[in-house]
């Protein structure tokens, strides 16, 4: 679970884990979806390198989420559903 395609998403597929992609709503200011964007928020220290790579991992990792969510609270149900 997490909200970063390439690195929370894109790595637990590897393993064979089951995904869940977190995307809250937008007044949370979560900057992880923006980034497939190309957005780099003001705090990064990523290299522009480093942003395009980290980009293309995500986009290769968009058909490896199995649940997606927007608020914590819909995890135990979305676990539930993944584990039948």
């Amino acid at each position: 679970m997490g909200d970063d395609l390439a690195y929370d998403v894109g790595g637990a597929a590897t393993t064979g884990a089951k995904t869940v992609l977190v995307e809250l709503d937008p007044e949370y200011g979560q900057t992880a979806r923006l980034r497939l964007e190309g957005f780099k928020p003001s705090w990064s220290t990523e290299a522009e390198e480093q942003t395009e790579i980290h980009r293309k991992m995500s986009l290769n990792a968009m058909d490896k989420v199995d649940a997606k969510i927007t608020r914590l609270s819909q995890l135990p149900e979305v676990i539930n559903e993944l584990l039948k």
